[in-house]
């Protein structure tokens, strides 16, 4: 049976995933396109239902006929309803998924991201992309974050919200400081800060980064074992989140093989 009419429930029910509270309560979010379907299959995800547009056919459809939970075959209008792009590439997922809550005991790997009211999704999605790039072990949100897992920060992310575990946090300073004392590096990106390629390099890394307008909060900065800035040339002050980002997440994984283990303590620059 083909769905042909964008007013059929299942075709409502996906919609209804626009809002980050229907995706929290029903726990799945949207990945559309043959590469995002693709990626969220190879990484192992559950695809709790897939919806195709009649004409789309080959190995990924059926791939993901056989991955998933129950398929749709939708109508072009009935699938252009659902897309969230202007030139539909005829597949859509729910994947299972959600953001859980950050518990530092449990936290993984060697090099995280935090980000500190980082509001735009576009530059969510790009610094997702670029921790899975370094094998950072997790990105841990604080209040006032784009939601990783709406449609924008997905699509941004090219398929790295599949591989890289999502924390988050209802007082990142108090996180921030779970962080230091379970022997993370904690650090950030602020104007005021020393020169971030002086650094010293140390075992398990965490870098802050801040809002695109405010840059990191007073209370997360102060929680921070160190404040670093990158240095710029004439009259430029700060760089967009996701380019700061990508280029501090690069460097402190470039500098891996020279890290020194976390002591009792670590000293100031």
């Amino acid at each position: 049976m083909i769905i042909t009419s964008p007013a059929n429930e299942h075709i409502k029910q996906v919609k209804r995933l626009d809002k980050a509270r229907y995706r929290r309560e029903l726990g799945v979010f949207i990945a559309e396109g043959p590469h995002l379907v693709e990626e969220a299959l190879n990484a192992g995800r559950t695809l709790r239902e897939v919806y195709m547009r009649d004409d789309f056919a080959g190995a990924l459809a059926d791939r993901a006929a056989r991955q998933a939970g129950r398929v749709f075959v939708l109508g072009d209008a009935a699938f252009r309803a659902i897309s969230r792009t202007e030139a539909p590439q005829g597949i859509l997922a729910l994947v299972e998924g959600t953001v859980q809550p950050f518990a530092p005991e449990k936290a993984p790997g060697t090099l995280s991201v935090v980000l500190d009211g980082v509001q735009d999704p576009g530059n969510v999605g790009t610094i997702l992309r670029t921790a899975a790039a370094v094998n950072a072990g997790f990105v841990l949100l604080g209040p006032g974050c784009a939601d990783p897992l709406g449609d924008k920060a997905v699509r941004a992310s090219m398929g790295a919200v599949f591989r890289v575990p999502l924390y988050e946090s209802d007082d990142l300073a108090n996180s921030v400081a779970q962080l230091a004392g379970a022997g993370w590096h904690t650090q950030c990106g602020h104007l005021r800060g020393t020169d971030f390629f002086a650094r010293r390099q140390y075992t398990n890394e965490a870098l802050v980064i801040g809002s695109e307008g405010a840059g990191v909060s007073d209370a997360v900065a102060q929680a921070c074992a160190h404040q670093y800035r990158l240095p710029m040339a004439g009259q430029t002050e700060s760089l967009n989140a996701a380019v700061a980002a990508g280029i501090m997440l690069y460097d402190l994984w470039r500098g891996r093989e020279n890290a020194q283990p976390m002591g009792p303590a670590y000293p100031q620059n």
